[in-house]
């Protein structure tokens, strides 16, 4: 175990207690790649020596929303495809309380009622949420205490450090003194956390590619699949109707509303034109064959993280439109993979969409590359080495 790990996780109470009126985070360089082929050869051999089970902490089901699944949840599911891998699904705690002390007290229940399964594993997989940040780290300071590997799984944004309060500033600095590895979403997110103590490695979402069969022949459609609001972009994509309708294409919405009224005008407006569906929300078998059935996918969003949507699509070998949000063009390559509009508004749509919908050699070029890059990168067997590799190596770290 790395130095910073084991000295600070017994005393990380009194570190508290010392630290709670100072935010400060110095940093220095780290850098963030994929492991090259012969160190991941090197990876995979210790951890057959070593690696015997994972203990794996996150949201409770209950805490999801919507049918969406957690980090959690999908890397249980490819490392339970691993032969011989022990998993021990541990629960962070599920509530919906906002305020902090209740919630720390969750937290701490939870944690001391998983401290056997935490010890017995060879690492501790944990889901870090960017709001929380706190309460998580007291969460794994209790369960992970002793000779436990510990992981944080952070979903967060790019100036998540920038942009905290003085509690999550609080949580990063004593993160980073518990764990032995931070796991993030990109290259660009694993940035801002370069002086950590602990390792800093790039493991982003992913998607299982082998549920997407091709299809013998794509759709003239658009498919837009998400939830359905304005932070999506759903207004500026219905301007764009009669634009598509003289190009031959149709627009195909999947999704659910939250609001009632926007359901309702929404509706309205869809009935007003000949090329324009909403199916609303679909999953499983259903929703996988739109994204098979569809030439392009689009996603002009205003707000976004890792959106899994666009992987789905890159699976389904669809043309991707989307808008620069989050960490999109660490997923899609202006260009290459697909067209991203310069923001979205209803003629940077119309730009963009005119693009791949304009020429069918471009489309499947594009489609063709996105898949690729998907496959390699973003797949759940590519993920599912990655993590591998990367907990071998946290092992081998003295």
């Amino acid at each position: 175990m790395s130095y910073s790990a084991s000295a600070h996780r017994a005393g990380l109470f009194a570190d508290l207690c010392r630290t709670a009126m100072s935010f400060r985070i110095s940093f220095s360089y780290y850098t963030f790649t994929f492991p090259k082929s012969a160190a991941e050869s090197r990876y995979e051999r210790h951890m057959k020596k070593k690696l015997r089970s994972v203990a794996l902490a996150g949201p409770h089901p209950k805490a999801g929303i919507g049918g969406v699944r957690t980090v959690h949840e999908n890397v249980r599911d490819i490392l339970k495809e691993v032969p011989g891998l022990r998993i021990l699904d541990l629960d962070k705690g599920h509530s919906a309380e906002q305020r902090f002390l209740p919630k720390l007290c969750e937290r701490i229940i939870a944690a001391i009622a998983c401290r056997k399964q935490a010890g017995e594993a060879d690492i501790l997989h944990v889901q870090f949420n960017q709001a929380s940040v706190l309460t998580d780290t007291l969460w794994t300071a209790v369960a992970g205490l002793g000779k436990t590997r510990i992981v944080a799984h952070m979903h967060c944004h790019k100036d998540a450090l920038q942009t905290a309060s003085s509690a999550q500033k609080l949580g990063w600095k004593l993160l980073s003194k518990l764990v032995d590895a931070l796991f993030v979403l990109s290259d660009d997110i694993a940035e801002q956390f370069r002086g950590f103590p602990c390792a800093v490695y790039t493991v982003p979402n992913f998607v299982d590619t082998s549920l997407y069969l091709p299809t013998e022949k794509k759709e003239k459609t658009v498919l837009f699949c998400a939830r359905m609001c304005s932070d999506k972009g759903i207004w500026e994509l219905l301007d764009t109707g009669d634009f598509l309708e003289e190009k031959g294409w149709n627009i195909r919405y999947a999704g659910s509303f939250s609001e009632e009224e926007e359901e309702k005008r929404f509706s309205s407006s869809v009935a007003a034109l000949n090329n324009v569906t909403w199916t609303g929300p679909l999953e499983g078998e259903a929703l996988r064959k739109e994204y098979l059935r569809s030439a392009v996918f689009i996603l002009p969003t205003r707000k976004d993280l890792f959106p899994l949507s666009l992987l789905e699509a890159g699976a389904a070998r669809c043309a991707v439109v989307t808008t620069d949000k989050g960490i999109i063009t660490s997923i899609v390559r202006n260009g290459i993979d697909g067209v991203i509009a310069e923001d979205c508004t209803s003629d940077d749509l119309k730009k963009a969409l005119d693009k791949v919908t304009g020429s069918d050699k471009l489309r499947e070029e594009m489609s063709e590359e996105f898949h690729n890059r998907v496959v390699r990168y973003f797949s759940a067997e590519a993920v599912q080495k990655l993590l591998l590799n990367l907990y071998g190596k946290i092992l081998s770290t003295e």
